[in-house]
């Protein structure tokens, strides 16, 4: 009994003179401000303001400095890979990160996960949007990467919980904008092929959930699956996470297929690009793909700065503010809106309020990248 309480005392001696050391090395080291590993700048310590105390912006900035600033941090991650290759040499999960991105067993994900500061100033940005346009009815439908339902739980952590992420964004938007979970609606379906596998995209059937989320969210009725034409292209598709990790094996020996579901016949469409924007006709799915063209582009040919759908729907006029994951939904939408407008921030330079004072809009709908890029605010700013 003696020998065993020597033992537990020792044990906790040692443990606590790790955590006073771990501890006093935290407090006293210098904060490294660029991880050379994950290719990206570090959190800085935040400073304290009432404002961000009382928002909460404070705390969330905290963790995130302190989990970016852990001492040997380098150190776990490399701990973390080494464990990841032992495992995956054993074949007990299959799973391993090619830089930033995830590959377990034949399928690649991509991984966002913005920076509570990207998250506060994305909100800020569309609740200024709202207000300057009180008159449009505003939608904000985040487009989550598919780590969140595909990795196993091995991998997952704290640190890129997306879906606490995701669920972050929403709660962040202030009450006069519509937050879309479209997260919930695409996990749902998880058992269905609704994301590449070696693509960053939802395929046509997960953006038919996204649009199935917006339609619970705005109040409409989302037309069923079947009501639209279906093929599958003649095509295989080995997208752009396979070309990014340098085409593993895993993945150019099981390619991808792409579901098509098409329009009413009576839906139109046109497309201009920056900065002559002189409109031409579009085919919003299909169309002619030459040798070497992104696959993804039989949706709509591609991303534009600006593209028009035209329906004999009785809706008005929606706007959408996207990036390309959006483009799949277009079939959906136009059962809805007589008459879609779709912005491409990356390729549109204009400002977003004189484009809205030119035409007459009712609806928006803000389809950003999870990661919340700073060109996105920007440009609901414009």
């Amino acid at each position: 009994m003696g020998k065993a309480h020597l033992f537990d005392s020792i044990a906790a001696g040692i443990i606590g003179a790790a955590l006073l050391a771990f501890t006093a090395v935290s407090l006293f080291d210098t904060d490294k401000t660029v991880s050379i590993t994950e290719n990206r700048e570090l959190a800085p310590r935040p400073c304290w303001t009432l404002d961000t105390w009382l928002s909460g912006r404070f705390t969330l900035d905290y963790e995130t400095y302190l989990s970016d600033t852990l001492p040997l941090r380098d150190g776990f991650f490399a701990l973390s890979n080494s464990v990841n290759r032992y495992f995956k040499e054993l074949g007990v999960t299959g799973g391993r990160w090619i830089g930033s991105r995830f590959l377990y067993r034949d399928m690649a994900m991509g991984l966002y996960i913005p920076e509570s500061e990207a998250i506060f100033a994305f909100a800020d940005a569309v609740g200024a949007f709202a207000d300057a346009h009180p008159d449009l009815r505003v939608a904000v439908l985040p487009a989550p990467a598919s780590f969140s339902f595909y990795a196993p739980d091995a991998y997952k952590s704290p640190e890129n919980d997306a879906e606490g992420k995701y669920r972050e964004i929403l709660q962040a938007l202030p009450s006069s904008v519509t937050g879309v979970d479209a997260y919930s609606a695409l996990e749902a379906h998880r058992d269905e092929y609704i994301y590449f596998r070696t693509d960053y995209h939802w395929t046509q059937t997960g953006a038919y959930y996204a649009y199935t989320a917006f339609c619970k969210a705005v109040g409409i009725s989302p037309a069923p699956l079947s009501d639209f034409r279906r093929a599958v292209a003649p095509y295989e598709f080995v997208g752009a996470l396979a070309r990014e990790m340098q085409y593993p094996e895993e993945l150019t020996e099981n390619p991808d297929y792409i579901e098509l579901f098409y329009p009413d016949d009576t839906v139109t469409a046109s497309a201009g690009d920056w900065p002559e924007l002189i409109p031409r006709e579009l085919c919003l799915v299909g169309g002619e793909i030459s040798d070497g063209d992104y696959l993804f582009s039989l949706f709509m040919e591609g991303d534009h700065a600006l593209a028009q759908i035209n329906s004999q729907s009785d809706g008005g006029t929606l706007l959408v503010i996207k990036i390309s994951h959006a483009n799949p939904l277009s079939p959906f939408l136009a059962r809805h809106y007589s008459r879609i407008i779709y912005l491409d921030p990356r390729y549109y330079k204009g400002s977003l309020s004189e484009f809205l004072n030119s035409q007459a809009v009712d609806d928006v709908l803000i389809l950003p990248k999870m990661l919340l890029d700073s060109g996105f605010s920007e440009f609901l700013l414009s």
